[in-house]
């Protein structure tokens, strides 16, 4: 059910109360959190490992959650990241969205930022997401969805080589399912699948990202050319280059 200013958070080790939690957020500069409830098993009555976070505000939710999304958890031992997702958005796929792949971002462009930066062109941003490694660095690319096909559209064209987002230009395309096929994949091979599976069960809001590829891979074949909408100068890139997303 959606809830209005909520965001879901999960990965919770049991320690992480609703006292722990708050103090989480206001350590870093989230003050707008009005409560927290963590969720039990129904059965044992112990943690279930997620919680509902409650603030003023729809837009003070989103605001955090691209904040701090990805960061270590203040005082959690041994280190935990942020899982935060906008609680409204799950169980709820009546809206169509549109998917943007945004590549060559440089590494102090995170999701706050990049959400900043389209939020402020543009009214109908869900999220942003910056895709990182196992050990928190960025590949250099991410997703933004959009509620709107015509701004999803317009940024197709007007955001690809935009400068004012980290050091360098910005490269953008449509998001690539893996699913779909097309010319230059005849070879592609090998199951990806543990990848990104994990993440499936605790973040299922994000797990459509799972399924892309980086549009400007260019390992196998001549995918990077090959595909609709790829502009044929595709970097010299790795299999690393080509893996689902994984977070």
């Amino acid at each position: 059910m959606a809830r209005e200013g909520a965001l879901w958070m999960g990965d919770l080790a049991d320690y992480m109360d609703e006292n722990f939690i708050i103090a989480a957020f206001r350590a870093l500069g989230e003050e707008n959190v009005q409560n927290v409830k963590v969720m039990k098993n129904r059965y044992t009555g112990h943690p279930a490992g997620y919680c509902f976070v409650n603030f003023s505000s729809d837009q003070a939710a989103l605001t955090a959650m691209h904040k701090l999304n990805g960061k270590v958890i203040p005082h959690s031992q041994p280190p935990v990241r942020f899982k935060l997702n906008h609680s409204s958005t799950r169980g709820n796929n009546t809206d169509k969205e549109y998917s943007l792949w945004v590549g060559d971002l440089t590494p102090d462009v995170d999701d706050f930022a990049l959400y900043k930066t389209f939020g402020s062109r543009y009214n109908s941003i869900k999220t942003a997401k910056v895709i990182y490694d196992p050990n928190g660095q960025s590949k250099g690319f991410a997703f933004v969805r959009f509620y709107s096909e015509d701004e999803y559209k317009d940024a197709l064209t007007h955001m690809n080589g935009f400068k004012g987002l980290g050091q360098k230009p910005l490269k953008v395309s449509y998001a690539v399912p893996k699913k779909q096929h097309y010319p230059g994949m005849n070879n592609m091979g090998g199951d990806y699948s543990q990848y990104y599976e994990q993440y499936w069960n605790n973040y299922a809001a994000w797990q459509n990202y799972g399924t892309y590829y980086d549009p400007y891979a260019s390992s196998y074949g001549d995918y990077g050319s090959g595909l609709e909408g790829g502009n044929g100068d595709s970097k010299d890139s790795s299999k690393e280059d080509f893996e689902p997303v994984d977070w």
